[in-house]
């Protein structure tokens, strides 16, 4: 028996991603079961590493509409930039304007857009970081996917399209009187602050939100890896032999190590970065960014799932040399039988 519940108008943002939700009960004489089945709006099949926060970003789009708010956005496209030769392009492409920022502000290059002369296009700007993401201000689409295409010349590991435009953060921003703030999920800007003054409080937030969507590619990836090995410890349960050959065993191990490589060159992955060291009030801004963004916590359950994958990972190399050693015990037999037999054959003749 199936049964098809309607979402309301009225109810939670929930009803502007999802469309139906069917709750079937299978007729069974023992027991009771029921699955609950959210179906998308989207055509294509939604990645399993999505978030609960796309909720978030469903109720940000409608209140923009609505205030018609400045949006910032992040995106993740690759594992790493090459920022020098990126810096060099931004200088020669007449679209853009680049600004130097402070010295221990090492890995990003921030960049302002030519306005086309319309208010609302004023002040676009382009934060790029050094580890493969991008957050803009203010940046139409058009310019946003201008500014894509020009950073697909100087990334190195690219990541997948769909997962790039899934896993991003938006939050909506505005100019207001009193100190910059981070309040009722809007980022807030002081009208009065200088240009330098807001520059940086710009690059504070930005380098949160950066952190958020670098974070959730490698959430992606660990989920990805997790799915691939999964049959290890059913198989194990079981009773089971492994069944795997020492190449794919170096390619898992391979994967985890490259994975570990990653995130160790991403300083700021590991707690709040030097520059905020004698900036206590950008420190303030970049830490109520991340955990409004729930970095702590995913930082953590991150670190817990490289601590599982490795020990797997750990498991499959025991498993290997194991059977390594036990080929050589039994080459080992063969030959003394071998031996022996000889020597028995040699004194009967």
């Amino acid at each position: 028996m199936q049964r098809t519940l309607q979402l309301l108008d009225g109810t939670a943002p929930l009803r502007r991603v999802l469309q139906v939700c069917t709750r079937t009960f299978p007729a069974q004489s023992s027991g009771s079961c029921c699955c609950l089945r959210l179906v998308s709006i989207a055509s294509s099949p939604v990645p399993k590493s999505a978030k609960i926060r796309y909720t978030r970003a469903a109720k940000k789009s409608k209140e923009n509409e609505k205030r018609q708010e400045l949006v910032c956005a992040a995106f993740a496209t690759a594992e790493e930039y090459n920022l020098p030769k990126l810096n060099q392009a931004l200088q020669q492409d007449p679209s853009f304007t680049i600004t130097r920022l402070p010295k221990d502000a090492w890995n990003v290059v921030h960049a302002t857009v030519r306005s086309e002369g319309t208010e609302s296009e004023s002040n676009s700007e382009v934060f790029f970081f050094r580890f493969g993401t991008v957050v803009s201000w203010n940046v139409s689409k058009s310019k946003q996917d201008k500014v894509m295409e020009l950073l697909s010349n100087y990334l190195t590991g690219p990541y997948a399209p769909n997962v790039v435009e899934w896993e991003n953060e938006t939050m909506p921003y505005a100019y207001a009187s009193g100190h910059s703030r981070l309040q009722h999920d809007i980022i807030f800007l002081d009208s009065k602050s200088t240009d330098d003054e807001l520059l940086l409080e710009k690059y504070a937030f930005s380098d949160a939100m950066s952190l958020s969507v670098k974070l959730a590619m490698w959430e992606t990836a660990l989920d990805e890896y997790v799915k691939s090995v999964q049959w290890v410890p059913q198989t194990l349960k079981l009773g089971r032999t492994l069944k795997i050959s020492k190449k794919q065993v170096l390619q898992k191990t391979g994967e985890l190590i490259s994975l570990r490589h990653e995130m160790n060159l991403m300083p700021d992955a590991l707690g709040t970065p030097d520059f905020y060291w004698d900036r206590p009030e950008l420190e303030q801004l970049y830490k109520r960014m991340c955990h409004h963004l729930d970095v702590p916590l995913r930082r953590q359950i991150v670190n817990q799932k490289l601590d599982y994958c490795s020990e797997l990972a750990e498991l499959l190399r025991t498993h290997m040399g194991q059977e390594h050693s036990i080929r050589l015990e039994w080459l080992i037999i063969i030959l003394i039988a071998i031996e022996v037999v000889m020597d028995v054959l040699h004194m009967v003749v």
